[in-house]
C-alpha cells in the first residue's frame, strides 16, 4: 500500500520530496493547542502546562506531545480556554487572507477549530459557519459556544 502511495506521489513530487515525506511518517506526532486569550492568559496556560512550545508562526498556538500531557482532560478545555487541533489544520486559518470587517463563510466548519481560529484573527468580521451533517453542526455549535463566540 505504501508503495502505491509513493508511486502516486511521483505525479506531484520529486523523489527526494517523496522520500522525505515517507520518512516523516515515522516521526513522533505532535498536536496543537489554540489559546483563547479572552478566557486564559498565555502565562496562566504555561503555568498549567509548562511543556507547551509556542508555535513558531501562529499567534495563540502551541505545540505539545500528547504522550506527555492530556490538555483535553482539563476543566480548562471544557471552559473554552483553549481548543485542541491538528497542527496542519491550524495552518489553513492562519494562511487564509482575511481582514477585519469582512463576511467569511465556512461551509464545512465542523468541528470548529478553523472557525474559532479565524474568529480570533478577525475580531470585527462576521463568520457564517455551518456543516452539511446535522450531528457535526451540533458539535460545531457546541465548540463555538464553549469558546465564547456565539
Amino acid at each position: 500500500m505504501l508503495e502505491q502511495f509513493a508511486q502516486h506521489l511521483t505525479c506531484y513530487l520529486s523523489q527526494k520530496e517523496i522520500d522525505l515525506l515517507l520518512a516523516s511518517l515515522d516521526n513522533k506526532r505532535y498536536q496543537g493547542l489554540l489559546l483563547n486569550p479572552a478566557r486564559l492568559s498565555r502565562q496562566d496556560l504555561l503555568n498549567v502546562f509548562p511543556s507547551l512550545v509556542p508555535h513558531p508562526i501562529i499567534d495563540h498556538a502551541f505545540i505539545y506531545d500528547p504522550n506527555d500531557i492530556a490538555p483535553g482532560k482539563s476543566y480548562l478545555f471544557n471552559a473554552g480556554a483553549y481548543y485542541l487541533q491538528d497542527l496542519s489544520a491550524m495552518l489553513v486559518a492562519h494562511l487564509l487572507p482575511t481582514g477585519d470587517n469582512e463576511i467569511i463563510a465556512d461551509h464545512c466548519a465542523a468541528p470548529g477549530g478553523k472557525t474559532v481560529q479565524t474568529a480570533l484573527k478577525n475580531t470585527h468580521s462576521l463568520i457564517i459557519a455551518n456543516d452539511v451533517s446535522g450531528q457535526r453542526a451540533r458539535t460545531l455549535a457546541s465548540n463555538i459556544e464553549r469558546f465564547g463566540f456565539d
